[in-house]
């Protein structure tokens, strides 16, 4: 299917409680099958963030991520997720994603965008002002 930008009405707004469907629906689009009752606790949370891009009412994007709070400083957020529905790339969804995920954290010390070693998501990155962090290595404990 191809989108003609002229013929879509983006509409981003957040989600919260009583948009369980469309958080399972991403999940789905994004090859992940939802826990049962995983997207209620989900969307209950106060420290998630989550939004989603819509195209006449049908679920075009989605993007989540966490406020958390330090002792040290102000709160940072992380931003975990950014998908878009390939038929709606490059047609302004992800940069209004981040717009409205970056209104609802509010001021931050940091916000962390967290991608897939990806060319594509560096260039759209780098497109917004971000840059590579530096000062921080992540490390991935095995499960127990």
């Amino acid at each position: 299917m191809s989108v003609n930008s002229s013929d879509t009405e983006l509409v981003v707004r957040v989600l919260g409680p009583g948009d369980e469907s469309l958080v399972e629906a991403a999940v789905q689009h994004m090859g992940h099958t939802p826990a049962a009752n995983a997207a209620e606790v989900f969307l209950r949370d106060p420290s998630v963030v989550a939004v989603g891009g819509f195209d006449h009412r049908q679920l075009i994007g989605f993007a989540y991520g966490y406020v958390l709070s330090r002792p040290d400083d102000a709160p940072m957020a992380n931003l975990y997720v950014l998908e878009v529905w390939p038929d709606y790339q490059r047609m302004g969804v992800g940069s209004r994603l981040i717009s409205l995920f970056r209104h609802e954290v509010g001021r931050v010390s940091k916000l962390w965008l967290v991608s897939p070693d990806s060319a594509v998501a560096a260039g759209f990155y780098g497109s917004l002002g971000a840059r590579p962090a530096r000062s921080d290595t992540v490390y991935e404990l095995p499960n127990e």
